[in-house]
């Protein structure tokens, strides 16, 4: 693009400030602002060429596959490789502690509770005193039913 230049018999001062990475730019004339631009819209060809320029010629081989994953045709599973073990198993070393209360809720109504004042059974209906934790409960010794915990399986590889 043509830029206009002073014409007159004076000296000038002719300044170019870039900016922003060397993106933009600012032309000033005896300190006076005069043109702002960005390089890639007002040069051409560009001051700053495209990082990667397409190749018009450039084709895929035949065999290209687009895949980002593919399996390795080479590949071939260990001789200990079991496709039916399970990833986790019951844990060997876990057993029911014998302090464990079978037919015990986890939480019972509170011992300590009493029926509020104005209590009417026949408007509120019969008190039923809130749920606590159970005491007999504690993490040693739970209550319900006993559930063996599971670890991960050593023997497990994967399918």
């Amino acid at each position: 693009r043509e830029r206009k230049i002073q014409t007159d018999k004076n000296t000038h001062l002719y300044t170019l400030v870039v900016n922003n990475g060397q993106r933009e730019y600012e032309i000033f004339i005896d300190n006076k602002s005069k043109k702002k631009g960005r390089f890639a819209d007002d040069i051409d060809p560009p001051f700053q060429p495209e990082e990667e320029i397409e190749d018009p010629d450039d084709e895929k081989p035949e065999d290209w596959v687009d895949d980002e994953k593919m399996d390795d045709p080479d590949a071939v599973k260990p001789d200990d490789w079991d496709e039916d073990a399970p990833r986790k198993i019951l844990d060997p070393d876990a057993s029911k502690p014998e302090c464990w209360h079978d037919d015990e809720p986890d939480e019972v109504a509170d011992p300590d509770a009493e029926i509020p004042d104005g209590w009417d059974e026949e408007d509120d209906g019969k008190f039923e005193a809130p749920l606590v934790p159970n005491p007999l409960c504690t993490e040693e010794c739970g209550c319900g039913e006993w559930e063996h915990p599971e670890i991960s399986n050593p023997d497990y590889k994967g399918k």
